[in-house]
C-alpha cells in the first residue's frame, strides 16, 4: 500500500512538471500575445511572419521593421492586409528580376 502511494505521488509530480514545461515552451516561442493598433509607414517594414493561433492562442501578423523591432498586427485589419500585399508585390518583383538576370542572353555569330 505504501509503495502505491509513493508511486502515485511521483507520477503526479512528473505529470505536473511536464505540463508546466509544455506551457512555458509554447509561450517562449510566442513573440506576440495580442495585436497592437500601432501603424507605421510601409517603407519602415521589411518583412512579415504569420504567428498561427494553434501555437500561441492568438493569430497575428508579425511585421519586422527596419530597426529590427517587431509589430504585432491584427490579420483582419485593412492596414495589415495592405502592408502584406505591398511586401508580397516587392518580393514578386525581386524574384522576377532574379529570373530575368539568370536567363542567358542570345549570342550572335
Amino acid at each position: 500500500m505504501h509503495f502505491v502511494l509513493v508511486l502515485s505521488t511521483l507520477l503526479c509530480v512528473i505529470a505536473s512538471m511536464n505540463s508546466i514545461q509544455g506551457i512555458h515552451g509554447w509561450m517562449h516561442n510566442c513573440k506576440c500575445i495580442r495585436p497592437t493598433k500601432t501603424t507605421v509607414p510601409k517603407t519602415k517594414i521589411v518583412s512579415y511572419t504569420i504567428q498561427e493561433e494553434s501555437i500561441c492562442n492568438v493569430r497575428v501578423i508579425m511585421f519586422l521593421k527596419v530597426n529590427g523591432k517587431t509589430i504585432c498586427a491584427d490579420p483582419n485589419s485593412n492596414w495589415t492586409k495592405e502592408v502584406m500585399r505591398t511586401l508580397d508585390e516587392k518580393e514578386a518583383m525581386k524574384e522576377a528580376q532574379k529570373k530575368g538576370a539568370e536567363k542567358p542572353t542570345p549570342s550572335t555569330f
